[in-house]
């Protein structure tokens, strides 16, 4: 049975996370979020590292402004994650005044205040992804998702991890924890899974492409066996579609042809095992369904810029 691609592609982000703030604000208060890329700094994390703000509000409700000029409520017990790391203004009720992250990072607290009227309790936390290039669940996101906790696309497993959070961050003094990495992690993967689930776009991303019965099986099983001689004739065959058929559906859906999808993921696992393995790099290419040392460097080049070997001495020193 083929690898659901979905598993395949959450495990390949290597995802952590981390609690910046968790506070309760007097209403009104407002706040400027940086991008992500600015986070990085505060966060003391590499350039490889792409960092996702999100938001949730424990109790009361918050406005959020995206830079591209859209706004959303986010209400008690919801979820918002800026995907694309893109800066926003977060707040509730008119203020003439915009806090810098800064200021508020300086005066903030990890521990919820007592409950009082007109106050917003906000919880502030970043997802950091790895291995994001060629990751096409990252590139078919939009700017923002949005769960609700207790709304009808959400699951057990959501409201579980919701509870888990609120009551690690009662217990950690610092927002910092074992357990709370590993409940973000959970929390990250639970939130896409949700939004996929419930995604009914029908333009063309990756995101379409797995919901479609016609060439959803084709994507698990080219992210399981990338190492394999994957032929068009192969996987049209497993969804019972001529190969001219599939190609046009493939692409489409994910909106390139279906052996550049493959050359494209084949890359992405060739950068990873460059950088989390020994292997030599002819090892490295066989493992990623290369049985040419020339073209694989070649195709590397053209993905990445560099060679194999002048690529992975770069990013390891």
């Amino acid at each position: 049975m083929a690898t659901n691609a979905l598993s395949t592609i959450l495990t390949e982000l290597r995802v952590s996370g981390a609690i910046v703030l968790s506070q309760a604000h007097p209403i009104p208060w407002s706040v400027r979020v940086p991008k992500g890329n600015e986070l990085r700094g505060y966060l003391g994390v590499g350039d490889e590292v792409n960092v996702v703000p999100f938001h949730i509000a424990h109790r009361g409700h918050f406005d959020i402004h995206l830079n591209n000029g859209e706004s959303l409520v986010v209400d008690a017990n919801q979820l918002m994650m800026c995907a694309n790391g893109d800066g926003h203004v977060m707040g509730n009720g008119e203020t003439k005044t915009i806090q810098s992250f800064e200021e508020v990072m300086s005066a903030g607290s990890f521990e919820f205040e007592p409950s009082r009227v007109g106050h917003t309790e906000v919880v502030c936390g970043v997802f950091m992804l790895r291995n994001t290039r060629h990751n096409p669940l990252i590139q078919a996101l939009p700017d923002h998702v949005l769960v609700d906790v207790n709304g009808p696309n959400s699951t057990p497993t959501m409201q579980q991890l919701h509870a888990m959070l609120k009551d690690e961050l009662n217990r950690s003094r610092q927002g910092q924890s074992y357990m709370l990495e590993r409940v973000l992690e959970m929390l990250y993967a639970e939130s896409i899974r949700i939004y996929t689930e419930s995604n009914k776009d029908v333009s063309p991303s990756w995101l379409a492409a797995i919901n479609d019965s016609r060439i959803g099986p084709a994507i698990n099983t080219i992210h399981a066996r990338l190492a394999d001689n994957l032929t068009i004739e192969m996987l049209a065959k497993q969804v019972a579609l001529s190969p001219s058929r599939f190609t046009a559906i493939f692409k489409q859906r994910i909106g390139v042809p279906p052996k550049a999808y493959i050359a494209s993921q084949r890359q992405a696992l060739a950068a990873r095992r460059l950088l989390e393995s020994n292997l030599t790099i002819q090892e490295i290419a066989h493992e990623c369904g290369y049985q040419s040392m020339p073209s694989f460097t070649k195709t590397f080049v053209k993905h990445f810029g560099s060679t194999p070997s002048k690529w992975r001495s770069d990013r390891k020193a």
